[in-house]
Order: C-alpha cells, then sequence, then structure tokens
C-alpha cells in the first residue's frame, strides 16, 4: 500500500475556502430574497377602501396590479367587497394549479392584510363562484358541484351548510345575486338528454 499524503491547510487558507462557498450562496440567497419581496406587494400603500386604487369611473382599468390582477393567478371573479368595504373576496388559483379557491383580503387599522384563503375553503376542492350577501354576512359559494353558504359569527366564518336539494337537485346551479329585500336570483341549467345525442343543458 501506498502511503496516504495528507496536506495541512493554515487557519488562513481555510477562511478562504469558507469564503469561496459562503459568498456565493449568500448572492443566491440575496437574489431569492429580492424576487420574493418584489412579488409581495406594498401594503402601507393599499390604505383606501379600494385597495389604493381610485374609485371606479367610467373607463375600464386592471384592479390592484400586483395584488388581486397577477400574472401568475388566473382569476374567476370580479373582487367583490364587503358593504363597509373593509374585505374584499376574489376566485382564483395559481397559473400551475387546477383547483380555485376564494380569497380575501382584510382592512385593519386603515392598512390591508396579506391575500388569504378563506377559512372554509378546502383542499383537493374548487371554488368557482360566490356571492356575497348585501349586509356581508353570509356567502354562498360551489364547492364543486354544490352550492353551499357560511354566516358570520364573532367576525369568522362558520362551517358551510349546504343549500337545499329541492333548489338544486339534478341541476347546474350557476351564479347568484342577492336584493337588498333579502331577494335571491340565481341560474339554474336541468341537465337533459335527446335520443342518440350527447347530454346537454336547458335553461330553467
Amino acid at each position: 500500500m501506498h502511503p496516504q499524503i495528507i496536506k495541512l491547510i493554515t487557519p488562513n487558507e481555510e477562511i478562504n475556502i469558507k469564503m469561496k462557498i459562503l459568498i456565493p450562496i449568500g448572492f443566491l440567497l440575496l437574489v431569492a430574497a429580492s424576487i420574493m419581496t418584489a412579488q409581495q406587494p406594498d401594503l402601507k400603500k393599499l390604505s383606501s377602501p379600494y385597495l389604493g386604487q381610485k374609485p371606479p369611473g367610467l373607463t375600464p382599468e386592471l384592479f390592484a396590479p400586483g395584488t388581486i390582477s397577477r400574472p401568475d393567478y388566473f382569476e374567476h371573479s370580479a373582487a367583490i367587497f364587503s358593504p363597509d368595504l373593509r374585505e374584499v373576496y376574489w376566485s382564483a388559483k395559481p397559473n400551475d394549479k387546477r383547483d380555485y379557491k376564494i380569497y380575501f383580503m382584510k382592512m385593519v387599522d386603515g392598512i390591508w392584510l396579506q391575500p388569504k384563503i378563506a377559512s372554509f375553503c378546502q383542499e383537493n376542492e374548487y371554488y368557482q363562484q360566490f356571492a356575497l350577501a348585501p349586509d356581508g354576512e353570509k356567502l354562498y359559494f360551489t364547492n364543486g358541484s354544490k352550492w353551499s353558504y357560511v354566516e358570520k359569527q364573532d367576525g369568522s366564518w362558520n362551517l358551510p351548510t349546504g343549500i337545499s336539494p329541492k333548489i338544486i337537485s339534478e341541476t347546474d346551479a350557476n351564479i347568484w345575486s342577492f336584493c337588498i329585500s333579502g331577494m335571491k336570483y340565481g341560474t339554474r341549467r336541468s341537465i337533459f338528454r335527446k335520443p342518440g345525442k350527447r347530454p346537454g343543458f336547458s335553461a330553467c
């Protein structure tokens, strides 16, 4: 066997080797932090009732770019505000995901908090459509093929309650809207099949 030759390094050489390893790692971490910071909206600027946007006018404009309207997300609804303009809800999903979720933001002490997924949304289920009651105390939504609703209790949403099967049985229930009087309106399509043809839909 040949004797092994071990090269001893001086403390200064050891420091130089560690610096050569740590400097690239530190640079990569700095770049990653810069990218994450750039993607986060400056919530301090979002202090008005419309997330820092000017009030609605006659000319259509992209709403809350970088916060609600994001290039890495696909929105499936408009932004819906609560009556006091302190909460906003919308349905969206990341571009690389399949399931839509209901996102929301809340204004506390004049500043909007970070967007979050609503507490009643479950994993592996999609939430494409929803409607907020005029008083902001109930929120109706689709959970897959089902319609459900949640109610506010002590400032938080309770557990979902399913809509009566008498309303949506054997149908494809769609968009709902509400009147201040309490009346609820929605579209409903019944499924039918013609002989020799593929299944279709008929408005009810």
